[in-house]
């Protein structure tokens, strides 16, 4: 699982965007919506410089160019061509909060 293996990897030094949301696929194969919540949280452990947005959507297209435009201005951001390397650290907003937690919608609580 790639959640596992950015846990237990030395940091690389990169960002990155995840979207998601609740409606995405499950299958025999797994979770896309609990495995991107690890994902997230396994990047925050980390220190990863990223940004998870998770909402009711499912994996469609529509998502995709609905993020596309923030996502490369985010990824983007500080960009200076004449730096030969840049260091990637989590911003400091995000440092601050908590890990993700999962909230079931579609059963019924004890």
């Amino acid at each position: 699982m790639v959640s596992t293996r950015v846990r237990r990897e030395p940091r690389k030094n990169i960002r990155v965007w995840l979207s998601d949301g609740s409606d995405d696929q499950e299958s025999n194969a797994g979770s896309w919506p609990l495995n991107n919540i690890l994902l997230a949280n396994s990047l925050k452990l980390k220190g990863y410089d990223f940004h998870f947005r998770f909402g009711e959507g499912m994996h469609a297209i529509a998502q995709g160019a609905l993020d596309l435009p923030e996502s490369l201005t985010w990824l983007w951001r500080d960009y200076d061509p004449a730096r030969a390397e840049q260091t990637y650290e989590m911003d400091d907003a995000e440092r601050i909060k908590p890990p993700y937690r999962v909230r079931i919608g579609n059963r019924d609580a004890w």
